[in-house]
């Protein structure tokens, strides 16, 4: 016998047993009344259109729901209209024992006024065993309704692109169904080539809905355009709707117009205006490709140039390359294609244009001489025609040439169309001239879209050669250090009758910088004096009209600051001596070199400015060249290029003495804390070890503690007294913001300079120290008197006195 199976087969009817037993207990705990009844119950009445998504109460009355969602769920039922249902799992909730809930749906359509029978049967109820319990409620039944209406009324002009608006009252469920269910439910009929736009339907909200009609066609009458709804554009309906808007045929018309009248001179460029009734117009292309031009030769419509300016509005430009000598009429042509709507008409428009004798000039503003040739501006002025059309005239510019002269052209990009009448240009001269001569000038036909080129027969005067000699002196001068300067003279010999001159000094920007240039004693009677300094060149003017000069004299002193130690050539051009008679001579010139000292039979090495001492002077020679490459004093390793290792190799070089830069005033201006800095970050970065480097390296850290003050400090300004500017020198031990007030002797705020973040080193010199203009925050100049000057550096505060006299 199995006794392990027995076993087994004990303890599981016990198990039943007990499970019986427990939901015996249950069940009677649970007892109900013989009748229990039941009510059903809404927040709103029920209407057709609030029945889908209400909430209906089930309430019990002397009985309980059982506990077991599932047991409610299966036994809940609604009837009465068809189409009403609700999701068993999601739609039924129990909210107490004597409360459940149901959320309908409903897809359906009453016509009348119906009731709506709610069931539970008793396996929902906790121990009940009767009839199922029901419940009614009345439903209002609601007439549906779909209105479809337009902004305006439709016409044959405005269908095309009208919108329709659909509106729905009475019905229930999702409503309008998405919009391209709506889409796919309409359509039109009644009148040839208009349809719905697929594209172009929006469901606005549940009730609301627009469609954009297109129109291809033509109606010669009125006529009925009938839009229908299909049922399925709203959701859970049944029902087809349908519309009839009346569409008023229109006469088309287009009319084409110019706002002056065509002439040959206005003919290119001119602008068609088109202005359309009862149709709208394509797009630009299509405008474009649809209008052409005939009658005139040369005449056609401008590409890329035709405009939609609305609906019922274009133009086009008209371009013109030809020559009439007669009154002439233009036929404008507007194909069908321009119209939106598939029309079959084409518009034809004639324009009178009238003939215009072509002329062209040529002028400049002042007679033409070899001295002013070069950069000289020719105005040309047409008549009968306009200049080609592009902005910036290459057109013209490459139709422009000129002869008669050698090294004389038009000067490239100077070309500008001022108007469609007027164009100037300059041209440059690199040559000379013997004699008076002609210049030739060749307007090609390309520059106004013409059949014939113009030429112009224009004098040009030669300029006389003079006897007198313009020399830069000394005309050879070893240069000084880098940083101290150097003045040369403009020197005149032979000089007859001069009454005024100009010269222009090119210099080596790299080796020399212009810092002052001042009139000489030559010319009498305080002449007019005018320099302009530009990068590589000082430009020098100046006339008198008192006596004229003679013989000899200097013209102009020039100052230099030398950037560094190196040969330079100062070279004059462009020279020219004016005559009391206010004529022009060319004279003789002589140039200037600034040369360095010969290297000597023993060099030394890092003394590149070949002084025979290696100092800071040769620092600050290399730290002019850095990134220079080539033969190079510099560069001192030689390997082609001037950098660090070729500086630290100069500070290594450097005597005991020369390492104090105080010696060396000049250079507490060429060099900062925030150069030293950067010297020895890039020194240090190249991990050199041979004792050449270290000690370069070690000189430069000596260099930035000499650079950096050990303390703060406001120094006197200068000058002081003043008028009406002054400079603030002041010392800083550390990098910080700096900000200088300026107070009137009643403690009134006058001016603030905000100096901004500065680097801890000597700010005495001109280019570092605080400057003040001697005007207040508000840009007014301030009385004479005593002002107080207050330094704020980090923790450094102090102040000074200064005085303003005027």
């Amino acid at each position: 016998m199995n006794t392990r199976g027995s076993k087994t087969k004990g303890v599981v009817f016990i198990l039943i047993t007990i499970s019986i037993v427990a939901l015996g207990t249950l069940n009677a705990g649970y007892a109900q009344q013989e009748n229990p009844t039941m009510t059903a119950s809404t927040p709103q009445l029920l209407t057709e259109g609030t029945l889908h998504k209400s909430i209906v109460t089930l309430t019990l009355n002397a009985a309980k729901y059982e506990r077991s969602f599932f047991h409610i769920r299966d036994a809940v039922s609604v009837s009465g209209i068809d189409g009403i249902t609700f999701d068993d799992f999601f739609g039924v909730d129990r909210i107490s024992d004597t409360e459940v809930t149901i959320e309908l749906e409903f897809a359906g359509n009453i016509d009348t006024d119906a009731t709506l029978t709610f069931t539970v049967g008793a396996v929902a109820i906790a121990g009940y065993n009767g009839n199922a319990l029901t419940a009614t409620l009345p439903v209002t039944a609601i007439e549906e309704s779909l209105e479809a209406s337009t902004e305006v009324p439709l016409t044959e002009a405005t269908l095309d692109g009208s919108t329709i608006t659909l509106t729905l009252t009475g019905l229930t469920g999702e409503h309008f169904a998405d919009e391209w269910d709506i889409g796919d439910a309409l359509s039109t009929s009644g009148i040839e080539g208009t349809r719905v736009n697929g594209y172009d339907v929006r469901r606005v909200n549940d009730t609301e809905a627009t469609v954009e009609l297109t129109f291809s066609g033509n109606i010669d009458e009125d006529r009925i355009l009938t839009l229908i709804v299909g049922p399925d554009a709203i959701a859970g309906y049944n029902r087809t709707f349908t519309f009839e808007f009346r569409v008023t045929a229109v006469e088309e018309s287009l009319e084409a117009s110019t706002e002056v009248p065509l002439t040959e001179a206005t003919l290119d460029g001119s602008t068609i205006t088109f202005t359309l009734t009862g149709r709208k117009f394509a797009d630009a292309w299509d405008i474009e490709d649809a209008s052409s031009v005939s009658g005139i030769e040369g005449a056609r419509v401008n590409r890329y140039e035709a405009l939609r300016v609305s609906d019922t509005e274009a133009t086009v430009q008209l371009t013109f390359s030809g020559n009439i000598d007669e009154d002439a009429t233009l036929t404008l042509t507007v194909g069908p294609d321009a119209i939106v709507g598939g029309y079959d008409e084409a518009f034809t428009f004639e324009f009178r244009v009238t003939a215009v004798e072509e002329s062209l000039d040529a002028s400049t503003e002042f007679p033409l001489t070899e001295a002013t040739l070069d950069g000289s501006t020719i105005t040309l002025s047409l008549t009968g025609r306009r200049f080609a059309s592009w902005e910036w005239g290459w057109n013209i510019e490459d139709a422009l040439s000129v002869s008669g002269i050698d090294g004389l052209a038009v000067s490239r990009y100077s070309v500008y169309r001022v108007s469609g009448t007027e164009m100037k240009f300059r041209l440059t001269f690199s040559g000379n001239m013997d004699t008076d001569t002609t210049l030739t000038l060749t307007v090609g036909a390309k520059a106004i879209n013409y059949n014939k080129d113009f030429t112009f027969q224009l004098p040009v005067t030669a300029i006389q050669q003079s006897n007198a000699t313009v020399s830069i002196s000394p005309s050879s001068v070893v240069s000084p250090a880098v940083g101290e300067r150097l003045t040369l003279n403009l020197n005149i010999a032979g000089g007859e009758n001069i009454a005024g001159y100009q010269a222009t000094v090119s210099y080596d920007p790299t080796a020399l910088d212009a810092v002052d240039t001042n009139n000489g004693d030559y010319l009498p009677a305080d002449p007019f004096f005018l320099a302009d300094t530009y990068y590589r060149e000082v430009r020098l003017t100046a006339s008198t009209l008192a006596e004229a000069a003679n013989g000899d004299g200097t013209l102009a002193t020039l100052t230099f600051e030398v950037e560094d130690f190196k040969p330079s050539i100062l070279t004059l051009s462009e020279v020219y001596l004016v005559d009391a008679d206010g004529e022009r001579w060319e004279v003789t010139t002589g140039d200037a070199e600034v040369t360095i000292p010969p290297a000597p039979a023993e060099a030394l090495f890092g003394d590149i400015n070949r002084d025979g001492v290696v100092n800071i002077q040769d620092l600050i020679i290399v730290n002019a060249r850095f990134g220079e490459r080539g033969q190079n004093s510099a560069d001192l390793n030689e390997d082609g290029l001037v950098d660090i290792v070729d500086l630290v190799l100069v500070a290594g070089a450097l005597g005991a003495e020369a390492a104090a830069p105080t010696l060396y005033p000049p250079a507490l201006q060429r060099i900062t804390t925030r150069d030293v800095q950067g010297w020895l970050s890039q020194a240090r970065q190249l991990t050199l070890t041979d004792p050449a480097h270290l000690r370069g390296i070690a000189i430069l850290e000596q260099f930035l503690k000499t650079f950096t003050p050990k303390k703060s400090a406001l120094l006197p300004n200068y000058p002081n007294p003043f008028n009406p500017e002054t400079w603030i020198p002041y010392h800083l031990s550390n990098d910080t913001d700096v900000q200088i007030e300026i107070y009137d002797t009643k403690g009134v705020l006058v001016r603030r300079l905000d100096l901004g973040h500065q680097m801890a080193g000597y700010y005495t010199d001109r280019t570092k120290a605080a400057y003040w203009d001697g005007k207040n925050a508000f840009g007014e100049k301030v009385a004479s008197g005593l002002y107080f000057y207050h330094l704020s550096a980090g923790d450094y505060s102090a102040t000074r006195k200064m005085l303003i006299l005027k």
